[in-house]
């Protein structure tokens, strides 16, 4: 099952069309445009995403997200939100949800948005409102200053460190720590592996389960955090090159019959990423594999067995609660894995299975469920089928010469240099309006 780690909260202040734009406090900017901000904190958050309901709002907006004392913001245009809303709709989704845009994650219990206009636009175009953010009781990130954070060895303890196996590492940084914002609000915590194709053509596919993403409204906040394994061997302590890539991601195919979840990253992956591998061929029972995974959002884990048999799975509640049966390698869409070493828990959902063949080692899975724990060292682990989805869908994009589109790139702002009136609202309060500072200036009230 996905790991959860924040839930939906409302802010009344903000939530509706006429709410909103009363706490909008616009100013000119030195360069004769407009700008305003609204300063949202919930108590006793870790982080924060704010979910912006988008009704209107001009292309050549800037939108920026930062923490008031923090030295560096996201900045992101009216443009990539537009078409973030764009694809939600394209692809069917509606309401509510599929009109919102999640901002990215930010530290600590507040979160600002400020809103740019140039000049010639008027604030007369922007109809926009916060019902919800979503509330991090545990933290995808890292704390300043190298502590030990939220979820960092919180796997079980017979899971086992990915970064003593050398000879996977490649398999390692084609692997992310994904977080997202479903549809109530709520923050979970998956695993997915960015995918190469026959062309080589760098296009970022990435693969995870369609029980954590399978609506392009969810597929629209996905953020990834790569190299998020430990600094050395053992050590419990996060690699100070881990990632974070924010922007989200197309969903092109979602299925439950092998829970699928096929997605192309709208941004450009870190340096130093891999794209792994993958076999379209059927596997066969008794073959050494590996899994490579984030249990409860830790430090990357590994893990070795091998395939027991060939499984069919059905889905019997809206829970998640799902039963599996003996079945064959023809018409099988799962396979269940005995794991001789480690296990799988909440956040390793959508993880990738390795087969090694000719010395290289070739993608032939995405972990499904089980019912196996360091507890239950021999229960199951079922993985959907690469092959069947392969057939099925996948190798449109993996078996055809792709082109490498252009891609949006949300990018650091590392001041702000004028003073803004901000509207502060507390989610469990009543509205305050006061003036904090803009970053350049040390975001001191």
């Amino acid at each position: 099952m996905p790991h959860k780690i924040g839930f939906g909260r409302d802010v009344p202040q903000v939530g509706s069309a006429t709410d909103a734009p009363a706490h909008l406090q616009w100013r000119n900017t030195p360069q004769a445009g407009k700008i305003s901000a609204i300063s949202i904190t919930s108590p006793q958050a870790v982080g924060i995403r704010l979910g912006i309901l988008v009704r209107r709002l001009p292309a050549e907006a800037i939108l920026r997200f930062y923490a008031q004392g923090a030295e560096t913001a996201y900045e992101i245009s009216g443009k990539e939100i537009r078409e973030s809303i764009k694809r939600n709709l394209d692809a069917g989704d509606a309401g509510d949800a599929a009109l919102t845009y999640w901002s990215p994650h930010i530290e600590g219990e507040e979160a600002t948005l400020e809103i740019e206009l140039p000049p010639g636009i008027s604030p007369d175009t922007v109809d926009i409102s916060i019902p919800r953010v979503s509330h991090f009781f545990s933290s995808p990130l890292a704390a300043q200053g190298g502590n030990i954070i939220k979820n960092i060895g919180d796997a079980d303890g017979c899971e086992i460190d990915a970064t003593c196996y050398s000879d996977w590492r490649p398999e390692s940084n084609a692997t992310a720590k994904m977080s997202y914002v479903d549809m109530d609000g709520g923050s979970y915590v998956c695993t997915g592996t960015l995918l190469n194709d026959m062309a080589v053509s760098g296009t970022p596919y990435f693969l995870s389960a369609n029980h954590c993403i399978s609506r392009q409204t969810v597929a629209s906040t996905l953020e990834t955090y790569w190299f998020y394994r430990s600094a050395f061997c053992n050590s419990g302590v996060l690699n100070p090159g881990s990632r974070m890539l924010s922007g989200g991601a197309d969903l092109l195919y979602a299925s439950s019959v092998t829970d699928t979840s096929f997605m192309r990253l709208k941004n450009t992956p870190p340096t130093g990423v891999i794209y792994a591998g993958w076999d379209p061929s059927a596997p066969a029972l008794g073959i050494a594999v590996t899994g490579v995974h984030h249990p409860e959002g830790d430090l990357q884990k590994i893990n070795f067995g091998g395939i027991e048999s060939f499984q069919d799975c059905t889905e019997t509640d809206p829970w998640g609660t799902f039963t599996c049966y003996a079945s064959t390698d023809t018409s099988a869409e799962y396979v269940n894995i005995t794991f001789t070493s480690g296990t799988t828990e909440g956040g390793s959902s959508g993880s990738g299975l390795f087969k090694e063949s000719g010395g290289s080692h070739y993608l032939i899975g995405q972990l499904y469920g089980g019912d196996a724990s360091c507890s239950n060292r021999y229960g199951t682990h079922y993985y959907g089928r690469f092959d069947v989805a392969y057939n099925a869908a996948l190798h449109q994009w993996l078996n055809a010469a792709s082109t490498f589109a252009a891609l949006y790139f949300p990018h650091i702002a590392t001041s702000l240099p004028w003073q803004t009136e901000i509207a502060v609202i507390n989610t469990s309060a009543q509205t305050v309006t006061g003036t904090l500072r803009g970053l350049s200036n040390g975001g001191q009230l």
